[in-house]
């Protein structure tokens, strides 16, 4: 909980500064259709355990914070209604927990090792204007699918998890066609310990509570 409020108050500090910095935002009058870009660099924070052992002894299988990246495509109806499509990933570590089994004795060795996890999603984006303000609040709302790439052992096909995308965040309109982008990620979904390169003395499916938080730009295309 401390990676996400520390996160959010790191969003807030620099989309502020951004924000005394904008032009004044288009008109509300203005429906013109348009195209956008967007790239963005922020933090992938796991709340839950990715399997968690319940036996008193061996200790869960967790996924740490790690940089994320990503980029969407969008078409905008009008000032508010936006639909989009993009992806993001992320390259975290896994730790080896003693319930895995069959793992191979240069496994044991290292307390860790990469997986990376490759999120595309679709869906919508509103932006109501406030007034005469430089900002806009954004919700997301949407879904996609997770794929995980354990270097452990090659996983055939990966593991595909649906999840939803749903976001808060604000976009402060900048000179000409580009714009800062602040928002917060709730990306839940579930994982299968079957999935695991290696398989676990015990662990159920169970939910994720993950969340991403990026600073971006947006343009128009």
């Amino acid at each position: 909980m401390k990676n996400v409020v520390s996160a959010l108050a790191l969003l807030a500090g620099i989309s502020t500064a951004g924000w005394t910095q904008a032009s004044p935002p288009v008109e509300n009058g203005s429906t013109a259709s348009r195209w956008g870009f967007a790239t963005y660099v922020g933090t992938f924070a796991p709340i839950l355990s990715l399997v968690a052992i319940q036996n008193g002894k061996d200790a869960d299988v967790r996924l740490q914070s790690a940089p994320s990246i990503g980029a969407e495509l969008t078409f905008a109806f009008n000032q508010i209604m936006s639909i989009y499509g993009g992806a993001t990933h992320v390259r975290s570590r896994v730790n080896h927990s003693t319930g895995m089994t069959l793992i191979g004795a240069d496994e044991r060795s290292q307390a860790d090792s990469p997986v990376g996890i490759t999120s595309p999603s679709m869906g919508f984006l509103f932006s109501p204007q406030l007034g005469s303000l430089a900002f806009r609040p954004t919700i997301r709302i949407g879904g996609g699918v997770k794929f995980y790439d354990f270097a452990l052992r090659e996983v055939k096909n990966g593991v595909q998890d649906p999840m939803a995308d749903l976001g808060l965040g604000i976009v402060a309109d900048g000179s000409g066609s580009v714009s800062f982008t602040a928002e917060a990620r709730w990306t839940p979904s579930s994982f299968d310990p079957k999935f695991l390169p290696v398989p676990l003395i015990a662990g159920k499916q169970q939910l994720q509570n993950d969340w991403v938080f990026h600073l971006g730009l947006k343009f128009g295309l």
